[in-house]
């Protein structure tokens, strides 16, 4: 009987240490010191993890608009100070030519995981890092010229840390430069598309 309640017990230590680390939130209702549905005016845990869900909410958005090869959204997404400039533009191609349709192909395989990081109390600025797997641009230029299928190119990994600033009340990406290169699979080349 002892070992069961010692069991139960560090199980509910390991979770109640291990879910915050991964994202996850406990919460015990009642706990039985009195005044249970009482909340510390001074916690601001929710707060916090929400500005994070709505932070990693602008960096999907932003993947799923260069997936979709969507400028007008991209432009929403990206911070005023690494957007263009007045009057310029972010263009991808002709739509529905061979071009467009193959990078379209390529782009399925983009994925962004996110790893870690999190918006602090009060932030306007925050970096979280991700995981990107991408097919590398240089793997599909030369597979493209050859006529071959890039729709299952290999993709490499990397490591990119997404820096964001808060904009009139919503999450904007920083350092475009950093998240596109991620998206080429050529992170691993500095500055390559500045």
């Amino acid at each position: 009987m002892k070992l069961k309640k010692l069991t139960i017990l560090l199980l509910i230590l390991v979770l109640g240490v291990a879910l915050p680390l991964t994202g996850c939130t406990v919460t015990i209702e009642g706990g039985g010191g009195g005044g249970g549905d009482k909340k510390d005016p001074t916690d601001n845990t929710k707060a916090t993890v929400d500005e994070t869900v709505n932070a990693k909410a602008t960096v999907d958005a932003f993947i799923k608009a260069l997936k979709e090869m969507n400028a007008e959204a991209l432009l929403k997404l990206v911070a005023k100070s690494a957007g263009p400039d007045e009057g310029e533009s972010i263009e991808f191609g002709e739509e529905g030519s061979d071009e467009t349709k193959a990078l379209k192909d390529a782009f399925k395989q983009l994925k962004f995981t996110y790893k870690s990081g999190e918006v602090a109390k009060d932030a306007n600025e925050t970096t979280l890092s991700y995981e990107a797997e991408a097919v590398n641009a240089m793997l599909f230029a030369m597979a493209f010229l050859a006529g071959q299928d890039v729709s299952n190119l290999p993709t490499t990994k990397s490591d990119v840390e997404i820096k964001l600033v808060k904009e009139d009340g919503n999450w904007k990406i920083l350092n475009v430069e950093d998240v596109v290169a991620a998206a080429y699979g050529m992170a691993d080349m500095p500055g390559a598309f500045d």
